[in-house]
């Protein structure tokens, strides 16, 4: 059937009304256009596009049903139904009815958006990606950027998501209201990027414009954190808990930085308050399974960690850190098959491949490790987890002068880290430059008191110095 020139024209004016504010007027002429032609979808979508806007879910839904009963393939109800779904609180629903949407009509790229984001909170990480990346190539909006920036931020694309983000700030107006959450995601980028002068400055500058913000001033805090400045970044923490005890991302912020400090019960608790006040807090719960691994509880992490990824089914950290805990519980046949998976989905994250390597020297494969571990260094030659496995695997493989060549390297980048200590220890121990190699197990004690591998290590140079009664002493503080 032709469509109605008068209903056609009234559903154009209740756009243009509804583009000018004009809720009620766009509601008025598009309850008038669908009276006058009931069976027209463009009509019926109109209306019930408007009602969701208003709040009336319930009579959307009573235009919606017969409309997309009368016409099951237009791409334009299915995607409105999405809203209304999406609206109620069915983020899966949604999901496919805008999925649906765009399989009909692929220039949607509106619904292409949507479909994203609602992937986004099913943590479906890689589809919602593959969505983003449509809507952005046909058209380079600053919300579609900032999209794009939320998504590679979360897949760890951290300069990919720090480019985002820029164009987002820029193509904003300075007073829109996605500005503040764009400066924030920026500033973490930066941050991990080790770019400290620029997360600095980024900040200074947006609490000129948004004084006192809480999750500003707790950015502040991590960005000490970053520098090194662990007492400064822990004093303002507990500032901003003491000043907003109901903050949930104060509270976050104090449980990272004493697990970071390695006062780890205390960070359990912090990061236990924390996830009352936002269960949605996925960090505060990775973070307590690191925490009961590093206790050694390797169950309780294991359960944890499939809370994480009941949440967040794609979060490539929980993955890596099970494939770990899994080589902790002495399965690395399972952590080989997890990872075979993991690299499939993320063949560019370097440190899989890492994870992947260890579990296969596990399983007594020391030529592929090799290979594997070679192809992490190449996505990452600055993965210092690799470079120090690298480290260990020509070390017991008798090939001193590389395992030197790495200690050095390891040693200009991250003196103070405790496993590049014990690896320099037993590395210059084996090369005979005894003096270097008690300096670094002395450093690795000093700075981890309870840590085995340290007493090991130092233990390791006492006999090679042949102080025998000291060495003993160290190796029973070992065995503690």
């Amino acid at each position: 059937m032709a469509a109605h020139p008068t209903a056609q024209r009234l559903i154009q004016s209740a756009w243009q009304r509804f583009a000018d504010g004009d809720l009620p007027g766009a509601l008025r002429h598009a309850r008038d256009a669908v009276s006058m032609d009931p069976s027209s979808a463009r009509a019926s979508a109109a209306l019930a596009y408007f009602l969701i806007q208003a709040g009336h879910t319930e009579e959307a839904d009573a235009v919606l049903r017969p409309a997309l009963a009368r016409d099951p393939g237009d791409a334009v109800l299915h995607w409105y139904k999405g809203y209304l779904l999406s609206r109620r609180g069915d983020t899966a629903g949604a999901a496919t009815a805008f999925e649906r949407a765009c399989t009909l009509d692929a220039s949607l790229d509106e619904a292409a958006c949507a479909l994203a984001w609602a992937l986004i909170d099913l943590g479906r990480i890689e589809e919602a990606a593959r969505w983003a990346a449509q809507a952005l190539s046909r058209a380079r909006t600053p919300q579609r950027y900032m999209q794009a920036g939320w998504i590679q931020q979360l897949r760890g694309e951290i300069a990919q998501a720090a480019q985002a983000y820029r164009e987002a700030i820029n193509g904003f107006d300075a007073d829109a209201p996605e500005q503040l959450r764009l400066h924030i995601s920026l500033a973490q980028c930066l941050r991990q990027q080790r770019r400290h002068d620029e997360v600095d400055a980024l900040l200074q500058k947006a609490l000129q414009q948004w004084p006192g913000n809480a999750d500003l001033v707790a950015e502040t805090a991590w960005l000490s954190h970053a520098q090194g400045r662990s007492g400064q970044a822990l004093r303002r923490a507990r500032e901003l808990v003491a000043a907003q005890p109901h903050n949930a991302c104060a509270w976050h912020s104090l449980g990272a930085f004493l697990h970071d400090g390695g006062d780890l019960e205390a960070a359990h608790d912090a990061l236990d308050k924390a996830r009352e006040l936002d269960p949605t807090l996925i960090d505060a719960l990775f973070r307590q399974a690191q925490i009961k691994r590093a206790l050694k509880q390797f169950d309780d992490a294991r359960s944890l960690l499939g809370r994480v990824l009941q949440m967040s089914p794609e979060h490539g950290a929980a993955h890596a850190l099970r494939a770990q805990v899994l080589l902790d519980l002495n399965e690395p046949a399972a952590a080989c098959r997890l990872l075979h998976k993991r690299v499939r989905v993320q063949p560019k994250v370097s440190d899989l491949w890492r994870l992947l390597a260890a579990a296969q020297q596990r399983r007594g494969r020391s030529s592929a490790a090799a290979r594997t571990l070679r192809r992490a260094l190449r996505l990452d030659p600055g993965n210092l987890d690799a470079l120090g496995m690298q480290g260990w695997l020509a070390l017991e493989g008798g090939d001193t002068a590389q395992a030197v060549d790495i200690v050095h390297r390891l040693t200009s980048r991250r003196a103070d880290d405790r496993a590049v200590q014990v690896l320099a220890a037993f590395v210059f121990a084996k090369a005979n430059r005894l003096p270097e190699a008690q300096t670094w197990a002395e450093r690795a004690v000093a700075r981890s008191p309870t840590l085995a591998d340290a007493w090991r290590a130092l233990a390791h140079v006492r006999l090679g110095q042949r102080r025998l009664a000291e060495a003993e002493l160290a190796a029973r503080q070992a065995l503690c």
